[in-house]
């Protein structure tokens, strides 16, 4: 039997996929079928008592080829599969040639994220690109923070960006993550996680879709909400500290035989992925020891950007582009689309009633006055194809879109109007979140454990 089950499990599935799916985009689909096809499996190796004729995983191979495809899970990842599908058939010529493109991120249907050679390329559906171009040329002392564009037009080409190789001076860059918090806060962006930075000679934040974000009734905007920092030690997924503690998959069905090769399934398991957001060096030091150059970097970056204001306020005021908005987590759409996998689930309903039944009753965000039956109605039908709901606003607009264009929401204020009057109110706030940096930095670093452990690939976590 292998030793590494999950291994073993994705070897399976790649082979039934090379036979109905001639794109591979990378891990994109097996990573979706496993998550689909190993809770299923493994849960009918008992019902179905397999496990007293044959070995795991030649029924695992037997599944996949004579049952899963008249399965209500098989549906979803079919449609899903279509949705990719018609999506790449409009990609540019030069990206469909690429046969080694792959797929990054999260699927939404009105865009997504193909890895092609040197770029990212993705339809241009917020054109906040033309913004972010914009606002480096406004603010050159900031443009190392902001992701690069090759190319905007009716496709974005936005630069890949390649992985720091070579260690850094901690000093200088825990400086610049001073300067770079600034700058993400100034934009009251949200999103900025472990996920969505890169560490280089400094902070980036590669996919700034969530900027000049709305007034939320659940939560005020500050540091905290943004994603950058956070205090706690396990879960820690913040871009300053995550990385450093354990983190959990609570998502990934974790296959692994018992002592008697049956097949078991966790879903609490430290994960594994690799953490790019903190920066390469010789040493695994907790900010907290660069808290000078952190604040120096900090003060100097809002005492800039306040200067700066009122050329900002022209961009903002002359530029046509839409920011994203978010309804609900990210997370919960994917708890959702995950929870219904379990046989227990679909057995029982078909995943368009379990979908709406959830959504209905679950709670919002709340940037504005939503309308719940039309926000759930398409939420379904993106669920039912594991593409993930989408939101937007025009800047200058109050209206809240889906992404197919339908009105699920109105704000009171349009963002425009929301970031104008927090950057006439900036010195206050970011004088009361220079004090929040210092204090969740301190807390953090007095529970700090110095035993570490090796985790993805240039980073530690810390044992609980």
């Amino acid at each position: 039997m292998p030793q590494e089950p999950v291994a073993e499990a994705y070897k399976i599935i790649q082979e039934y996929l090379k036979k109905i799916e001639p794109v591979v985009y990378g891990t994109y689909f097996s990573d979706i079928l496993y998550d689909l096809v190993i809770p299923c499996a493994t849960y009918f190796y008992y019902q179905n008592r397999e496990y007293t004729k044959t070995d795991y995983f030649s029924y695992l191979k037997r599944y996949l080829e004579s049952e899963f495809e008249n399965t209500r899970i098989f549906s979803l990842f079919n449609r899903n599969r279509i949705l990719v599908q018609s999506y790449d058939a409009l990609l540019p010529e030069d990206v469909r040639k690429d046969m080694e493109r792959e797929l990054l991120g999260d699927v939404h249907s009105s865009s997504i994220k193909i890895k092609c050679g040197d770029y990212i390329v993705y339809r241009n559906t917020l054109n906040y690109a033309l913004f972010l171009n914009n606002l480096s040329k406004t603010l050159p002392e900031f443009s190392c923070f902001i992701p690069k564009f090759h190319k905007i037009d009716g496709w974005i080409y936005r630069n890949f960006i390649s992985l720091q190789k070579d260690k850094v001076s901690l000093k200088e860059y825990y400086y610049e993550l001073g300067r770079f918090i600034a700058f993400i806060l100034f934009l009251r962006a949200l999103d900025i996680n472990s996920e969505n930075v890169i560490a280089l000679t400094y902070p980036i934040a590669f996919d700034l879709e969530i900027i000049l974000s709305p007034e939320y009734a659940d939560f005020k905007y500050d540091i905290k909400a943004t994603g950058l920092l956070s205090g706690q030690t396990l879960d820690n997924n913040s871009a300053v500290l995550g990385g450093m503690y354990v983190v959990y998959n609570y998502l990934k069905p974790v296959l692994f035989l018992a002592k008697d090769e049956s097949p078991r399934i966790k879903w609490k398991t430290p994960s594994m992925r690799k953490f790019y957001n903190l920066p390469v060096s010789h040493k695994s030091d907790h900010p907290f020891k660069y808290i000078e150059q952190i604040l120096k970097g900090y003060n100097n970056g809002f005492k800039y950007l306040t200067e700066q204001i009122n050329s900002v306020k022209e961009i903002v005021r002359s530029t046509d582009f839409n920011v994203r908005i978010f309804v609900r987590p990210t997370r919960f759409y994917k708890f959702l689309t995950s929870e219904y996998s379990y046989p227990q689930t679909f057995l029982k309903t078909a995943s368009a009633d379990f979908f709406a039944k959830r959504l209905a009753a679950s709670p919002l965000l709340e940037p504005g006055k939503i309308h719940k039956k039309t926000l759930v109605k398409y939420e379904v039908e993106e669920l039912n194809k594991l593409s993930i709901p989408f939101f937007y606003s025009n800047v200058h607009s109050k209206e809240i879109f889906a992404a197919d264009g339908t009105v699920v929401g109105l704000m009171s204020t349009s963002p425009a109007v929301v970031w104008k009057n927090f950057a006439d109110q900036s010195p206050e706030f970011f004088n009361k979140q220079g004090k929040t940096i210092y204090s969740l930095l301190e807390s953090n670093y007095k529970k700090y454990n110095r035993k570490k452990v090796p985790h993805g690939e240039n980073t530690y976590f810390i044992k609980e």
